[in-house]
Order: C-alpha cells, then structure tokens, then sequence
C-alpha cells in the first residue's frame, strides 16, 4: 500500500525534489520490510536525500553494502560542502563517518 501511494506521489508533475526524494526514501523503506531488496538498493542509488534511515536498513539486512559505501561516500561529500558554508552539520558527519568505518570493518572480516 505505500508503495503504491508513493508512486502515485512521485507523479506529481510539480513535485518538490525535496518531497521526491522523501518519498521515494520512504519507498525504500517499505522494499526493505517487504524484503524487495533490490528494489531498495536501486532507490538508494537513485537518491540524493540524505536521510540515513534506508542506507541503515540495508546495512542491518546486510544488502547492497557497495552501494550503501557509495551513498555514504556522496553524503558526506555533501554535508562536509554544508559545513563549509557554516551549517552545524557536525553530527551528521560522525554518524556518516561511523557507518563507512562499519562497513569497512564488515569487509576487513570477510565472508
């Protein structure tokens, strides 16, 4: 059912990219807990909201890790550009930083 509201949302023809890009994260969303993965990971890819709740997700379900690095590796580019400009995006950063060095400790372990 929310996956199918947000597609009727993000038809919208005059749709804010910042509401675009909430919804299709909270599409994502529901892929994981519907276990579409695939779909999930292809959202991710896609986005450039940089909420982290579906990139979290899929590290939890342990899917789409190189993509997961990828969007982490942008958002991070994106939030160090805010705090050039002066925004306090400090927190941000760290839970950014966390999860790559999370994801880097997972391949050091291997499978």
């Amino acid at each position: 059912m929310v996956i199918m509201k947000a597609e009727t949302a993000v038809m919208i023809e005059h749709i804010q990219p910042h509401y675009y890009y909430q919804i299709l994260n909270l599409k994502g969303l529901a892929h994981v807990e519907l276990g579409q993965f695939k779909q999930a990971i292809e959202i991710l890819k896609e986005t450039v909201y940089y909420d982290l709740q579906l990139v979290e997700k899929l590290i939890d379900h342990g899917v789409g890790l190189t993509e997961c690095r990828d969007f982490l590796l942008r958002a991070l580019d994106k939030h160090k550009s805010f705090k050039m400009r002066g925004e306090d995006v400090n927190s941000s950063i760290s839970k950014i930083e966390r999860l790559i060095v999370q994801l880097d400790k997972g391949n050091e372990e291997g499978p």
